[in-house]
C-alpha cells in the first residue's frame, strides 16, 4: 500500500505543488515584514519628531540663556539637575527609551550635555551619561553623526535616522537654537521599534507564517524526492550511480543478449 502510494503520479504531483506553495508563501512572509518595516520606521520617525518638537521649542524658548551658559560652564549646576528631571519626565510620558541634549565642544567633538538617566544616587558614565562624555555609543551609526554635524552647521532641520539602530531603536535629532537662530544644542530621542509593528498584518503573524511555512516546504520536499527515488528501478538507480562518478552505464539485456551501452554495434548483425 504505501509503494503504491508512494510510486503514484497524483501523491508525486500533491507533493511538487504543496512545495512550490509552501515556498512561495515563505517567501512572502519574509518580504511582506520586510516591506511593512520601512514604513514602520518612518511611521515611528514621524510621530518622535512630532510629539518632541514641543520639547524642543520650550528649552530653546525658556531655557535659551542658560542652556548657553550651561555649556559656556559645564557643571553639575541646580539648572542642569532640573533639565535632566524634565527631560526624564517627558521621556516617562512618551514612552521613549532614552532622551538627551548634545552639544560640540571647543575641539568640535559632540558630547553629551544632559541625560533623562540622570539621578543623584546613580553613577556617571554607566547608569547615565555625565556632561562631556562622548557621543560614541556602538548604537550609534555614521548616519547618526552625518544628521548632528550638518543640524550643528545649520545645514538641516529635524531628522530622524531612516534606520533601526541596535535593533530595536529609532533615534530622532531636533536642534535648539539661541536668540540669534543658531544652533547651540541638540535634543535626542530614542524610540522603540516593536518586532510587532511590522511582522503582523491583521491576525496574520508573518514570523509564524515563515516557520511553518518553512517547515512544510522542507517536509514535502523530502517526501518527493523520496516517492520520485521510489519510482525508479535498481538498475537506472545504479546507472545514476555510476554516472556520478564518471563509470559508463552498466550493459543492458535485450533479448538474452548483453548490450554494451557504449558499443555503436547492432547486436542483431550477429544473429
Amino acid at each position: 500500500m504505501l509503494n503504491r502510494l508512494m510510486t503514484s503520479r497524483r501523491v508525486r504531483g500533491f507533493l511538487l505543488t504543496l512545495s512550490i506553495l509552501s515556498a512561495i508563501v515563505a517567501a512572502l512572509s519574509v518580504f511582506i515584514p520586510l516591506n511593512q518595516r520601512k514604513s514602520a520606521i518612518n511611521a515611528l520617525g514621524r510621530q518622535s519628531l512630532s510629539e518632541t518638537t514641543s520639547i524642543a521649542l520650550s528649552i530653546e524658548y525658556y531655557n535659551g540663556p542658560r542652556i548657553q551658559s550651561l555649556i559656556d560652564y559645564p557643571s553639575t549646576t541646580a539648572f542642569y539637575r532640573s533639565l535632566c528631571g524634565f527631560l526624564a519626565r517627558a521621556k516617562d510620558t512618551l514612552s521613549y527609551d532614552r532622551a538627551y541634549i548634545l552639544y560640540q565642544d571647543e575641539e568640535d567633538n559632540i558630547v553629551y550635555l544632559a541625560d533623562a538617566n540622570y539621578g543623584a544616587n546613580r553613577t556617571a558614565s554607566e547608569d547615565y551619561r555625565k556632561i562631556g562624555d562622548s557621543y560614541d555609543e556602538e548604537r550609534y551609526t555614521r548616519k547618526c553623526y552625518t544628521i548632528l554635524n550638518e543640524q550643528f552647521t545649520g545645514r538641516r532641520k529635524e531628522a530622524f535616522v531612516p534606520e533601526i539602530l541596535d535593533n530595536s531603536y529609532i533615534t530622532s535629532y531636533l536642534p535648539i537654537k539661541n536668540a540669534k537662530g543658531e544652533v547651540i544644542a541638540i535634543l535626542g530621542v530614542d524610540a522603540r521599534l516593536k518586532y510587532s509593528d511590522f511582522t503582523r498584518y491583521g491576525p496574520i503573524n508573518f514570523e509564524q507564517t515563515a516557520t511553518v511555512s518553512g517547515v512544510i516546504f522542507l517536509l514535502s520536499l523530502v517526501l518527493f524526492v523520496l516517492c520520485m527515488d521510489k519510482g525508479i528501478s535498481e538498475e537506472e538507480k545504479e546507472n545514476r550511480w555510476r554516472k556520478r562518478r564518471g563509470l559508463p552505464p552498466k550493459p543492458l539485456k535485450k533479448d538474452k543478449i548483453v548490450v554494451d551501452t557504449l558499443d555503436d554495434i547492432d547486436p542483431n548483425d550477429y544473429l
